[in-house]
């Protein structure tokens, strides 16, 4: 029996081109809202962590592609206990971590954004987990970051932090100029 027309890969890419991304956000909004009226959620959380895991930005692909060169281990979208909060980077060998805020963070209600890192901030503290925190913006400010990595790279951590930290600095910087 051949495929049905609307199940194809090509009919599926020309309907998705028609489609504006406000739609997109409306219909993910609600069909987030009705898994998690269905399942729960933390059933949605789950799903989203995995999607999240599966499909990497283009500055957390950087990242990803660094640390791996320095043969870090790490852990991405750590759930910060007990909240559905996550962290994108966790490094279990020096109870550290790496956030990065991209483009999405921009898109998100600015007072909700704020409500979200206070007690993201608040978690990681009361964990004892040091968090470089890095910001992506459309301007090319590589003295913030700078500034940024070397208020967190301690003396007590400073061989790996201060060598991760430093290798973030310009794959970020570019990550910033290709995402905007």
């Amino acid at each position: 029996m051949a495929t049905p027309k609307h199940l194809t890969n090509e009919h599926q890419r020309r309907a998705r081109s028609k489609v504006s991304s406000s739609s997109c956000a409306r219909n993910g909004s609600l069909g987030a809202k009705a898994t998690i009226s269905k399942h729960g959620f933390g059933k949605f959380f789950a799903a989203w962590r995995k999607w999240k895991l599966a499909h990497p930005s283009k500055p957390e692909l950087a990242i990803i592609g660094i640390l791996d060169s320095l043969n870090v281990t790490c852990e991405r979208e750590w759930q910060l206990q007990p909240s559905f909060l996550t962290l994108d980077f966790y490094l279990p060998e020096i109870r550290a971590g790496i956030e990065f805020h991209g483009r999405i963070h921009g898109q998100l209600k600015q007072e909700k954004r704020e409500e979200n890192d206070a007690k993201k901030h608040e978690l990681l503290v009361a964990a004892g987990i040091e968090t470089l925190w890095k910001l992506a913006t459309p301007t090319l400010d590589c003295e913030e970051t700078n500034a940024c990595q070397r208020q967190f790279a301690r003396p007590a951590t400073k061989s790996l932090i201060g060598v991760t930290s430093a290798a973030l600095a310009w794959p970020i910087c570019a990550a910033r100029v290709a995402d905007a």
